[in-house]
């Protein structure tokens, strides 16, 4: 299965060839999970905190409400967490 050979290296994804169909459907996922997730916290009243040091639930702040490539300036790989949302999501379908 392609999605669980990928691996984060230099944050990028690189085991599957970008220009791969399987590829880019992956990445768009993991991009429009990653926006679902923003509005989400925006319509919970959550606003961006850039340069805070996670989610703050009292201010109602989170540092990753940013654009899915700012999510590559962080130390930690956020981006990781809607690749596998997706990939979760697609092996429940598989067992439906």
């Amino acid at each position: 299965e392609a999605f669980a050979a990928m691996k984060r290296e230099g944050k990028q994804w690189v085991d599957v060839d970008p220009k791969d169909p399987t590829f880019v459907l992956l990445e768009n996922l993991a991009k429009n999970e990653h926006l679902r997730w923003n509005a989400s916290h925006v319509l919970l009243g959550y606003i961006p905190d850039k340069g805070g040091n996670g989610c703050n639930e009292i201010e109602k702040k989170h540092n990753c409400l940013v654009d899915w490539e700012e999510l590559l300036d962080y130390d930690a790989d956020f981006q990781y967490y809607d690749y596998k949302f997706i990939e979760m999501a697609l092996k429940i379908k598989e067992g439906a």
